[in-house]
């Protein structure tokens, strides 16, 4: 069960650091910083809560 959630959370970490490197960089494009910052924090809270919904 411990490793089902390790391997799940690790994961969620590891999609959130492509996800979020790649949403920075096009929206830091268009948008300039601070949009971008913006979305990090979003890619933040969705992978907390996706990780709070592992049982």
């Amino acid at each position: 069960m411990s490793a089902e959630i390790y391997g799940c959370w690790s994961m969620t970490v590891k999609l959130s650091a492509i996800f979020e490197i790649l949403g920075l960089g096009v929206l830091q494009l268009w948008f300039g910083l601070q949009l971008s910052i913006l979305l990090c924090l979003v890619f933040f809270i969705l992978a907390m809560v996706f990780s709070f919904l592992v049982e």
